[in-house]
């Protein structure tokens, strides 16, 4: 359901448009709570990409695809006849009577998609593609959580700090351009907060961080399930990782900060966090 957005064109160098040989994580992540009946509650779905299939033609307030995504989710555990799958779709989401629940809150949180749009795009102020995206993907969030086990022995641990980064902000000019010029700015703080169920590390990052930083920390995480939750308790602005910035795209020009910090301090601070766990 996303696609890597920053594309390169000879008019304008780097610019937002559809880039499908740049790094993007498909992996749609689901943490199902159950009751002690053994019924679901509650689902925490992670995806990398922005909620904007609808673009500035729209001016209705909605969730868009995280919204469509998460109502999907909650009208399937509902039983709703135009949201039950048919046979044809797979056994493994063909829901039991006992497990029809109007209870059941879907959560969407946002993965590491600083540099991730949608896959379509709409025009004007018809949903119709927020839909179909939002149920394709809740339809997958169904199928991953219809295969987890769950455990009556969770042991949850939580932790939070802060790691600051020098900053700068662009001289002011037309964008997109080819020549660009950075003024010195005041350090940016990003709040790194790890929770922790069991073997499973949330890492919520205070910003909207790109995909790269999210498989760096993956890669040197002791925990195989590491799942990095952006947008978290604090707005710190796009977050490149340190390769991206030699590619001036938007979030470059937008973000305020300077190279060679962030990706680091990110890595680093959840390692440390993992190892006081």
């Amino acid at each position: 359901m996303n696609i890597n957005h920053r594309e390169y064109s000879p008019d304008s160098a780097w610019c937002l448009g559809y880039n499908s040989e740049g790094p993007s994580d498909k992996t749609v992540t689901v943490i199902r709570v159950d009751a002690p009946s053994g019924k679901s509650i509650a689902l925490l779905i992670n995806y990398s990409v922005h909620a904007v299939v609808m673009g500035a033609e729209n001016y209705q307030i909605s969730g868009d695809l995280a919204g469509a995504t998460s109502r999907h989710v909650e009208n399937y555990y509902r039983g709703k006849p135009e949201d039950t799958p048919r046979s044809d779709a797979g056994a493994a989401i063909q829901l039991r009577p006992a497990e029809i629940s109007d209870k059941v809150v879907a959560l969407w949180t946002s993965g590491a998609a600083a540099d991730q749009n949608p896959i379509s795009l709409a025009r004007g102020s018809d949903f119709t593609m927020v839909d179909a995206l939002g149920k394709i993907l809740g339809q997958e969030a169904v199928r991953v959580a219809a295969a987890i086990h769950t455990t009556d022995r969770a042991r949850i641990w939580g932790k939070q700090q802060v790691v600051t980064c020098p900053g700068r902000r662009l001289e002011p000019g037309p964008l997109p351009r080819k020549d660009y010029r950075w003024e010195d700015s005041e350090p940016v703080c990003i709040r790194l907060g790890l929770l922790m169920i069991n073997d499973i590390a949330l890492a919520g990052v205070s910003g909207e961080v790109m995909t790269m930083i999210h498989q760096h920390l993956k890669k040197e995480s002791p925990f195989s399930r590491t799942v990095m939750v952006t947008h978290t308790n604090g707005s710190s602005g796009y977050i490149p990782d340190d390769a991206a910035f030699e590619q001036v795209s938007y979030e470059i020009t937008t973000s305020r900060l300077k190279p060679g910090c962030a990706e680091n301090a990110i890595v680093n601070g959840f390692l440390n966090l993992m190892e006081q766990r």
